[in-house]
């Protein structure tokens, strides 16, 4: 891996997403998921490609911490419900 490819890797695990997934506005079932992807639409592509919920609403709520993704053990990718 290069020097540039290793920035790219870094900045891209430097924060993940937390996205709520839900079926209406005021659902009290609603799901919060953290992903490991720096990017919002890529964070809720992989959400929707994963669960089987095509019909409700994906969130993105902002960021979380580098130290979030490593206490959850996350590689870039994946995600885990909160």
């Amino acid at each position: 891996m290069g020097k540039s490819a290793a920035l790219v890797y870094i900045a891209e695990m430097a924060v993940g997403r937390l996205i709520r997934v839900r079926k209406y506005r005021s659902d009290m079932d609603a799901t919060i998921y953290v992903v490991a992807a720096a990017e919002r639409d890529k964070a809720v592509g992989i959400l929707q490609s994963n669960l089987s919920r095509p019909d409700d609403e994906y969130e993105d709520l902002g960021r979380v911490s580098d130290k979030l993704i490593t206490a959850l053990n996350l590689k870039p990718g994946e995600f885990a419900r909160l």
